[in-house]
């Protein structure tokens, strides 16, 4: 963390700020509608659903760069 804090002091930038880890989205109704019975049809909740697909995206965005 120290060597972070000193780069950062060094490059005239302020550190990150920690994120919480969570954040809303808005889908839209049929989306929302969709993604929940996806999740009720695999005994999962929203929340595990929305973040693999999140995860998902980002790992093929990585592999794409």
């Amino acid at each position: 963390m120290d060597d972070y804090l000193a780069l950062c002091e060094e490059e005239g930038r302020k550190p990150d700020v920690p994120l919480k880890g969570s954040f809303n989205v808005r889908p839209g109704r049929e989306l929302h509608r969709r993604a929940m019975f996806y999740a009720k049809r695999r005994g999962l909740n929203l929340n595990t659903v929305v973040s693999d697909a999140l995860r998902r995206y980002l790992d093929r965005e990585d592999h794409a760069a």
